[in-house]
């Protein structure tokens, strides 16, 4: 009685019902079952969608049928974990950074990279050592030709130099060393290509072709040694000069003040502004001499000028750069402390400074010839 009822209630409900379970298989009920479930369950996807949405119950009915599972909660991606480590900046960007932090020390990519030779052990064969050594001097060249590289992208990415003297001089110095560097590079680069692990050998008999970056430290050594003993016997040719008469104005006799008293070709040849080659014939160009000596004079009036308007000035350099700066000026090097080359380039911009340009020039180039065993303890010299 039951199934009948329920049946002729759901016919009633919709006219269709008949026809669609035409052809079907009789539907059987179970006693305590619910029409509605069972009538969604069956017929949801047979019937058409109005009917099949009122067979549907609504949540407040369905609550009172068996629990429902609960949804599980959908999985969120998983967030990458953020690194600690930021990325490394370009050789670009921090050379950038080192010139707009330091503006007197040009960056460390200007001069040679450390070099760091293997020790030989006693359990180290001949040959190995031999082939360790090679390679570490290989090592060294590339990264000396890659600074050049870095250097030349570095210059080519700023702004032309201006004419005023404002520029820094970490960066007037990092044009200079670029433009030494770039003239020697072809050269030096065919060699490195023929000679490989033999290029130290080589370089020591042509040391002036090699780019500055790319020079070992007994190569460097060897070239102020002989700068020195040039220097020096330049000074004493100047000194017989001055001694003789040979230096005077217009040959009337008549001592000039100063370097006046001495030809500017022995000036050059005190600087090494001239090649070796112009002492073995004992004559320098005066032209050639007076074109470099200019040169000199713009540059290293220039770089006392920026030293000085720094606050220890001298103090702020590095220990590389206080030797390049001694070398600039003609202070020998070899072999002496830094503290000590600190204190000549402080005593170089206390005779020089606090006069006009052209005093300042006749300083320098008096300093220059007479050496730090005849500076003054302050100007005139006793001597003048």
């Amino acid at each position: 009685m039951t199934r009948h009822t329920s049946l002729s209630a759901l016919r009633r409900c919709h006219p269709t019902l008949t026809s669609s379970l035409n052809g079907c298989a009789p539907l059987s009920f179970s006693p305590n079952a619910s029409v509605g479930i069972a009538s969604s369950q069956l017929l949801s996807h047979a019937l058409p969608r109005p009917f099949s949405r009122q067979l549907h119950l609504s949540p407040t009915r369905r609550s009172s049928s068996a629990p429902q599972p609960k949804p599980e909660p959908e999985s969120q991606p998983e967030s990458q974990p953020e690194s600690d480590s930021q990325p490394e900046p370009s050789p670009i960007t921090q050379l950038k950074a080192h010139i707009s932090s330091d503006d007197l020390n040009p960056p460390s990519t200007t001069r040679p990279p450390p070099l760091v030779l293997p020790t030989k052990t006693r359990t180290t064969s001949t040959f190995k050592h031999l082939y360790s050594t090679g390679k570490a001097f290989l090592t060294f060249y590339k990264t000396g030709l890659r600074q050049i590289w870095t250097n030349t992208q570095l210059v080519r990415s700023l702004p032309a130099p201006p004419s005023c003297p404002e520029e820094p001089r970490s960066l007037t110095l990092l044009r200079l060393r670029n433009t030494h560097d770039l003239r020697r590079l072809p050269l030096f680069a065919v060699l490195l290509l023929i000679c490989g692990e033999f290029t130290p050998l080589v370089v020591l008999i042509l040391p002036q072709i090699v780019p500055f970056t790319c020079r070992i430290p007994r190569q460097v050594r060897k070239l102020r040694v002989a700068a020195e003993e040039r220097r020096a016997a330049a000074r004493r040719e100047g000194r017989w000069r001055r001694e003789s008469g040979l230096g005077t104005v217009a040959g009337r006799g008549e001592a000039a003040p100063l370097v006046e008293t001495v030809e500017m070709p022995i000036v050059a040849r005190v600087l090494g502004l001239v090649g070796q080659g112009w002492d073995r014939i004992g004559w320098v160009p005066a032209a050639l001499a007076q074109g470099r000596v200019g040169r000199w004079r713009e540059f290293v009036v220039r770089d006392d000028g920026m030293l000085r308007r720094r606050e220890d000035g001298v103090g702020r350099l590095e220990d590389d750069e206080v030797e390049l700066a001694c070398v600039d000026r003609g202070i020998n090097t070899v072999d002496r402390d830094v503290g000590e080359l600190r204190s000549v380039l402080e005593t170089w911009l206390e005779l020089t400074g606090g006069v006009g340009e052209e005093e300042v020039i006749r300083r320098m180039e008096w300093l220059v010839l007479h050496g730090e065993e005849e500076w003054p303890e302050s100007w005139p010299p006793k001597s003048v």
